[in-house]
């Protein structure tokens, strides 16, 4: 079963109704009915990882995954989703405001769906399921806009995964970085696989022979738990010379930061104080969220 604690569970079914009608949605619909929908589904869950040897902070990457829960957003408003799809269709940025320059604007990626999640099995290092790489693959064609200069990855496979899938077009770095790994260590589900694994791995993944770091996020940690991880990954960030940075993660990582749900493949656009305070700025839905609803069956 899932762990004591403050936590959204790992293991995540299908949603059972009743739902409101507002969640069925069909290819014709309108942009409010599909915000009505959006709006009805609820939250998710994640991941997080990141290591620090010898001084040096190395980054990771990791992927984002799209579920679907009745779990609702713990603090602050969701960004409206209907004006995300809008922004889509009509090409424009999907940015929010103008920062001081000593702000960095971090975009925390959830996986997509695990094999975990649609199990409910402590399944060791899940990859991504069907249903998550039609998640992380949506936002291929509009990852760009946000104009990441690095990608730091979670070295779990679903987040790496998810990492590859959506920035596949992109000449974007991508980085592992273990303190973007989830918490809950004791979960064989959050334990990274070894290095000759992940490798072999990366071979089937676009672009998995460009990610980066691999040894050092794989290497021993003498990071002592999940909690002190998540605050190494706060001060990665900080450290960063990059001004605009996408960390690819999961759900334990992102509330940690933010105080935030996130449901499975959102990027929660922040500000990055140089203090290492997180302010929430938009939560951008995936772009193939509603298709993935059809798809699924769920309406």
């Amino acid at each position: 079963g899932a762990p004591a604690g403050p936590r959204v569970p790992w293991a995540h079914a299908a949603p059972t109704g009743p739902w409101p009608a507002a969640r069925c949605v069909s290819s014709s619909s309108s942009a409010a009915a599909a915000a009505a929908a959006a709006a009805a589904a609820a939250a998710a869950m994640g991941s997080s990882c990141s290591a620090l040897t010898g001084g040096n902070a190395y980054r990771t990457f990791s992927e984002t995954e799209d579920e679907f829960e009745t779990t609702s957003l713990s603090s602050g408003s969701r960004h409206d989703v209907a004006r995300d799809e809008f922004a889509w269709s009509e090409g424009r940025s999907p940015l929010g405001r103008t920062l001081p320059t000593d702000v960095k604007r971090i975009f925390l990626l959830r996986h997509g769906e695990a094999e975990h999640n649609a199990t409910g099995c402590d399944v060791p290092d899940a990859q991504l399921t069907r249903k998550g790489r039609r998640q992380a693959s949506a936002w291929r064609e509009h990852i760009g806009e946000f104009g990441a200069e690095v990608v730091l990855v979670s070295p779990l496979r679903r987040a790496v995964e998810t990492a590859c899938l959506a920035f596949q077009d992109e000449g974007v770095p991508l980085e592992l970085c273990r303190a973007a790994r989830e918490k809950w260590w004791e979960e064989e589900a959050n334990q990274p696989s070894s290095p000759a694994v992940l490798r072999k791995f990366l071979k089937k993944l676009p672009r998995g022979n460009e990610v980066d770091c691999v040894d050092e996020a794989l290497a021993p940690t003498a990071t002592p738990d999940a909690e002190q991880s998540v605050e190494l990954l706060r001060r990665v960030l900080v450290a960063r010379t990059e001004g605009t940075i996408a960390v690819t993660c999961h759900w334990g990582v992102i509330n940690h930061l933010t105080k935030m749900n996130a449901n499975n493949c959102d990027i929660l656009e922040c500000a990055l104080s140089p203090s290492g305070e997180f302010e929430v700025l938009s939560q951008h839905s995936s772009p193939g969220w509603q298709l993935c609803l059809i798809q699924c069956g769920w309406c």
